[in-house]
């Protein structure tokens, strides 16, 4: 089991089949609530491997063990499938009740808190 002691990169959809449009503000106090505290965050309008999605892109301080059941407990309480992290050291993993439907961490989707990508970024 991974432990970390650093901030650690998202991706987050809002939009669950679930939920509709998923409130940042239901976002945030989940967030909260799982001991993951956003950093630094944005909504980016994000082109990934099942489509186009407004997504919150962002940074979390999150230290200690149980990283990973926190965020699959994130991915469930927001109605997604999965929620896309990047570790320091460059590694990523998608983590959530259906993770295994997007198939591997793929970087080239991942979108950096700060630094969107300008061929992920779509045009509103």
């Amino acid at each position: 089991m991974r432990k970390i002691d650093h901030s650690v990169e998202f991706n987050i959809g809002l939009h669950s089949a679930k939920l509709g449009n998923v409130p940042l503000s239901l976002v945030f106090d989940r967030c909260r609530s799982r001991g993951l505290y956003v950093l630094q965050s944005q909504v980016e309008k994000v082109q990934h491997g099942h489509g186009t999605e407004q997504t919150l892109v962002g940074r979390w301080l999150a230290n200690g063990h149980g990283f990973f059941d926190r965020v699959f407990l994130l991915a469930q309480d927001l109605g997604q499938d999965c929620i896309a992290v990047r570790y320091g050291d460059g590694t990523g993993e998608l983590i959530g009740p259906h993770a295994e439907d997007w198939g591997e961490f793929n970087p080239a989707y991942f979108v950096n808190p700060g630094l969107a990508f300008p061929y992920q970024k779509v045009a509103a």
